[in-house]
């Protein structure tokens, strides 16, 4: 017969239930703030719209 389990297999055994329900949680906050910050470089980036007005004064 095994003897009594040792302690670092329960823990690993917690560790490894806590690591499965957090894992997706902090993957998709990590995401969306990769995105919000993909999208800030994006907008910093591009060219901006010009008025109508100063389009005319460039002419």
């Amino acid at each position: 017969m095994m003897g009594p389990t040792p302690w670092y297999y329960i823990v690993l055994g917690w560790a490894k239930e806590i690591v499965t329900l957090l894992y997706p949680i902090f993957l998709v906050v990590i995401l969306f703030l990769a995105y919000k910050e993909f999208k800030r470089l994006v907008n910093h980036i591009a060219p901006k719209p010009m008025p109508k007005e100063e389009i005319k004064k460039e002419d």
